[in-house]
């Protein structure tokens, strides 16, 4: 609801426009929130590759080339070949069925 005057419009419309603009707690916690989440992806992550500490060669080598590869489709993840599981992070665990 605008009203003009002379063409102009009016003090009141604008403070009116003004108050419906104005950012509530509910939508200040959605953009925090938000923020912390698109931070926490741009954040680079550290992911293990678990194989057994009886892997054979054959699976030392593929679990290295599964880390390679995904080093190259995800490059702000660190991937590493361990057997030991990490204390925190994430892990890929490859084993033989």
């Amino acid at each position: 609801m605008t009203s003009f005057m002379n063409g102009r419009t009016s003090f009141r419309s604008l403070a009116a426009a003004d108050a419906r603009r104005r950012i509530g707690p509910r939508q200040w916690f959605r953009l925090l929130a938000s923020m912390a989440a698109l931070a926490a992806l741009a954040a680079r992550a550290d992911v293990t590759i678990l194989i057994s500490p009886e892997a054979q060669p054959v699976e030392r080598a593929a679990a290295q080339d599964l880390a390679s590869t995904l080093a190259k489709l995800y490059p702000r993840e660190k991937f590493a070949v361990a057997s030991a599981l990490p204390k925190d992070g994430q892990f890929i665990v490859l084993t033989r069925l």
